[in-house]
């Protein structure tokens, strides 16, 4: 299974639509999650995920399941503690998107 907090800082969080939305007041504000985004994890559920061979989804919820222990489960930590994850992986964004990018990237190539 997961733990946010072990995740906290392991992982980098970056969506395309962040630098869009940039404001310079949000240097001031707490980073909030968009209805999109709060929406898509209010509803997740790795059974409705999407993949290009149906091999691939029986790989991916396999792991899910041998992982977390049940899709449920997994499910639960995408809908709750994930959702805290992404919502201070944005507000990371918000305050320093320059060196955000630079770590995302330096992780890519």
């Amino acid at each position: 299974g997961g733990d946010a907090e072990g995740l906290d800082g392991k992982i980098r969080l970056l969506s395309l639509g962040w630098w869009g939305s940039m404001n310079p007041v949000w240097l001031f504000r707490e980073a909030k999650l968009s209805k999109r985004e709060s929406g898509l994890l209010a509803n997740y559920s790795c059974r409705n995920a999407r993949c290009f061979l149906p091999k691939d989804r029986a790989t991916v919820l396999s792991a899910i399941r041998k992982e977390w222990g049940s899709e449920e489960v997994f499910d639960a930590f995408v809908r709750k503690e994930f959702r805290e994850l992404l919502r201070r992986g944005k507000e990371r964004f918000m305050r320093r998107p320059g060196e955000v990018m630079v770590e995302v990237l330096s992780e890519l190539f």
